[in-house]
């Protein structure tokens, strides 16, 4: 019997995953463990973080492989790949919300938990390659399926159009260039937390690319109305 294996996006690798055909799946090295059990035939069901959204199925077409070829970013933390042939593949706005009845009621992992709440199910959502019950990944599968087939409206809320907004880069020197955030590719245990007065979402997006920038030596760039001093790291001379 197929396996059922958790795979998880952001918008942006998502997106780059369907930009680049949708028959590469990639993987950081640290699931080695995990890559190295799945066979042909097992299936990766796809989720969405951020979004909270099931976005795909994808039936494993090989066994695992080492490629650093972009197709995530550049560079790419993605190197341990499967080809893949996709069976479902849906737009975010078709992507079906973890908490719409026909998922939620019937998971083992959310059917007893409050909607809305956050406490319980996510630590089931926290890294890809996770095994998926069968009796959960068939839930799933289906659902997929029949969204697939006979779309239904899912619509996106505000947040989800800011979390589908293009990739951050930090603008260099040398021209602007994409990072990705750590972490990003894991699903939130809360709704994050409302801004302070004067601390927008994008001040704090802004502030972490100035540190991961600071880091790797760059002086960064900030918008105006993103400078929040103390949340900015020093600038390297």
């Amino acid at each position: 019997m197929a396996g059922h294996r958790l795979t998880l996006f952001t918008p942006a690798t998502w997106a780059a995953f369907r930009d680049h055909g949708a028959t590469v799946a990639g993987f950081r090295p640290t699931h080695a463990g995990r890559a190295g059990a799945i066979r042909p035939g097992d299936l990766f069901l796809c989720y969405l973080v951020k979004l909270s959204r099931w976005c795909g199925v994808l039936e494993v077409a090989s066994d695992v492989f080492q490629d650093d070829s972009p197709i995530f970013c550049d560079p790419d933390p993605f190197t341990l790949r499967f080809h893949v042939r996709p069976l479902v593949v849906l737009d975010p706005e078709r992507a079906i919300p973890i908490q719409a009845p026909r998922i939620w009621t019937r998971l083992s992992f959310t059917r007893d938990q409050t909607p809305g709440s956050s406490l319980g199910w996510t630590g089931h959502l926290r890294a890809s390659l996770t095994d998926i019950t069968p009796g959960d990944g068939a839930v799933i599968r289906e659902a997929l399926e029949a969204q697939a087939a006979n779309p239904q409206p899912c619509p996106l809320t505000a947040r989800d159009r800011r979390f589908l907004r293009r990739a951050p880069t930090l603008r260099t020197a040398k021209g602007e260039i994409s990072v990705e955030i750590p972490g990003d590719t894991r699903e939130e245990e809360a709704p994050p937390a409302a801004a302070t007065p004067g601390e927008r979402e994008s001040t704090r997006i802004q502030a972490t690319l100035a540190r991961i920038g600071a880091t790797m030596g760059f002086r960064i760039w900030v918008p105006r109305n993103d400078r929040a001093p103390r949340l900015l790291p020093p600038q390297p001379e």
